[in-house]
C-alpha cells in the first residue's frame, strides 16, 4: 500500500508541479495548433499538387507538332545544326506562346537536348533565327512567321 505521507508535498513543491503542469499544457496546445497548420498546409500542397498535375495533364494533351512543309529548303539537311535549331524553336515558341529572345531561346534549345556549338551560341542564334522566313523578328523576341491570327497581339 502507499504511504500518503511518502508523497505529502509542502507548498513550494505543489506549487512548481502545477506550474510544470501549465507549462505542459500550454505546450500541448501550441503543439496540438502547430499541427493543424502542418495539417492544413498538407492539404493545401496535394490540391496545388493535384491541380499542377491535371495542368501538366493538359498541356500534354495540347502538344504541338511540326507542319509536314515547315523549314522546306531546297537541300534538305535534317541533321543540320540549323535545322535543329529551326524545328525546337518552333515547338518551345508553340509551347511558350510569347516570343523569346536569343538567350531564353538557348535556354530552352539546351533543355530540350539541341547542343548549339561554335565560339559564340548566341551569335548562331541570331543568325539562323534571323535567316529562317518562318520566324520574324518582334523586337521582344522571335516569334513564328505564321499567319497573324497565331500571333500573341500583346507582343506587337
Amino acid at each position: 500500500m502507499v504511504n500518503e505521507e511518502e508523497f505529502a508535498l509542502d507548498a513550494t513543491s505543489r506549487e512548481a508541479l502545477e506550474e510544470a503542469i501549465q507549462i505542459n499544457e500550454s505546450e500541448m496546445a501550441r503543439l496540438k495548433a502547430a499541427l493543424d497548420k502542418r495539417r492544413a498546409r498538407d492539404e493545401h500542397l496535394k490540391r496545388l499538387a493535384a491541380m499542377w498535375t491535371d495542368s501538366q495533364r493538359h498541356a500534354l494533351d495540347h502538344t504541338a507538332t511540326i507542319p509536314d512543309d515547315f523549314a522546306k529548303r531546297q537541300r534538305q539537311r535534317r541533321t543540320s545544326t540549323a535545322w535543329l535549331v529551326r524545328r525546337e524553336a518552333y515547338l518551345v515558341l508553340k509551347r511558350v506562346q510569347r516570343p523569346l529572345n536569343r538567350t531564353e531561346l538557348l535556354k530552352e534549345l539546351r533543355k530540350a537536348g539541341v547542343e548549339v556549338k561554335g565560339t559564340d551560341p548566341l551569335a548562331l542564334i541570331t543568325k539562323i533565327m534571323w535567316n529562317a522566313s518562318e520566324f520574324i523578328s518582334t523586337g521582344n523576341g522571335y516569334w513564328l512567321a505564321e499567319d497573324d491570327t497565331s500571333r500573341p497581339d500583346k507582343f506587337y
